[in-house]
């Protein structure tokens, strides 16, 4: 039959993978075995890697980049939506100078939200907004990174049910090209592409952690 250790090991994998708890196995000479759970919300930190399903504070999504301690990175939404980048009205007045950080979403988020009205204006950016103080529409080089993980970001969402990061679907960035322009990113293409702000494509939100 199988060692009580064994299935004890693969309750521990199971929940370590879905990012619920971690857990922690001991077996004893006498061949039983005690199984400990820890809730991540707990102070033992965890570590993570890319195509984690993250799940803590009630912030739900998938990471996609970690820094090389494990314990800080990034999360993309579950969820999708398609959205312009500005509205009509918005996309003649052919605002430039405003969102232009390659690297950080957030800094560009800041500086939409310094237009009045900019929630009802930059459709993309309030959706990014809608999901928590921390999320937002990620940067060009942002989208790049997480083309890169594509296949471990998909398999996780997958998993969980949730719709998947289609490479036929182009995705903002919230990184501006031109006053009319803004950069976007498909799964195949490894630069941004720049298209009109007024044009309906698809968004993801991303947050730090």
């Amino acid at each position: 039959g199988i060692r009580p250790a064994a299935i004890a090991n693969l309750h521990r994998e199971i929940a370590f993978a879905l990012g619920v708890c971690e857990a922690i196995v001991i077996e004893y000479s006498d061949g039983t075995v005690a199984l400990t759970l820890k809730d991540y919300d707990s102070p033992v930190e965890r570590t993570w890697k890319v195509g984690d399903y993250y799940d803590v504070g009630g912030k739900k999504g998938v990471v996609f980049w970690v820094d090389e301690t494990g314990k800080h990175g990034k999360i993309v939404s579950l969820d999708q939506a398609e959205l312009q980048w500005c509205t009509d009205d918005e996309y003649k007045k052919g605002l430039t100078g405003i969102a232009v950080d390659e690297r950080d979403g957030m800094k560009n988020l800041q500086s939409i939200m310094k237009i009045s009205d900019w929630r009802n204006m930059y459709p993309a950016f309030s959706w990014s907004a809608s999901h928590g103080g921390d999320w937002y529409l990620p940067s060009i080089g942002e989208l790049k990174e997480m083309k890169l993980k594509l296949d471990s970001v998909n398999a996780c969402l997958f998993y969980m049910k949730k719709r998947v990061i289609n490479n036929y679907y182009r995705y903002w960035s919230s990184t501006e090209n031109t006053k009319w322009s803004a950069k976007s990113s498909d799964g195949f293409s490894s630069l941004g592409i720049s298209l009109r702000r007024d044009k309906f494509i698809y968004v993801r939100a991303v947050s730090a952690f």
